[in-house]
């Protein structure tokens, strides 16, 4: 129960903090640059669709694509990493303004090493789902929070009542 408010409010509060677009060029996040939002615009990039890698997860399918600045150069740290689903593919191909959320989660295991392996260092990139605002959630994030609060008091009211049970007998 007590995972619900925690993971619910972590949300909720992830997106408060991309209420403001930031912009950002790709070449800063090559850099090392880090945005201040969670709902970033990253310019002067182009996708390398050919070194997309696909990843399921939980029967979800994730597509990670490398965003490259003009001048980089194999074995660069890459700036940024698209997480798109499939479906989305054929929209985002065309695109020179990539704008998303991102929540700090990392790349799965296998996927940071081929990407590595394929002279890709990722280990800094900055992953942005792309299409999506942080506050998209904000309304289920909060009513999770409140159901693991109702969880949590329900289990505190049975056991209250077991207990004076108990001492009654």
């Amino acid at each position: 129960g007590a995972c619900f408010p925690f993971m619910g409010g972590r949300n909720y509060l992830r997106g408060r903090r991309g209420r403001a677009l930031e912009s950002l060029d790709i070449q800063a996040l090559e850099a090392g640059k880090r945005p201040a939002s969670t709902w970033v615009e990253i310019t002067g990039g182009t996708a390398l669709w050919d070194a997309s890698m696909a990843w399921e997860d939980d029967h979800v399918e994730h597509v990670y694509v490398p965003v490259l600045s003009e001048g980089w150069k194999q074995g660069e740290p890459v700036g940024l990493l698209l997480e798109l689903r499939p479906y989305e593919q054929a929209d985002a191909q065309h695109a020179e303004v990539f704008r998303g959320a991102t929540y700090g989660f990392r790349l799965p295991g296998p996927v940071r090493t081929a990407y590595v392996e394929a002279g890709y260092p990722v280990d800094e990139a900055l992953i942005v789902n792309l299409n999506v605002a942080p506050s998209a959630h904000q309304d289920s994030d909060l009513q999770f929070c409140f159901l693991g609060v109702g969880v949590m008091c329900l289990g505190l009211g049975l056991g209250y009542w077991k207990r004076r049970a108990e001492l009654a007998a």
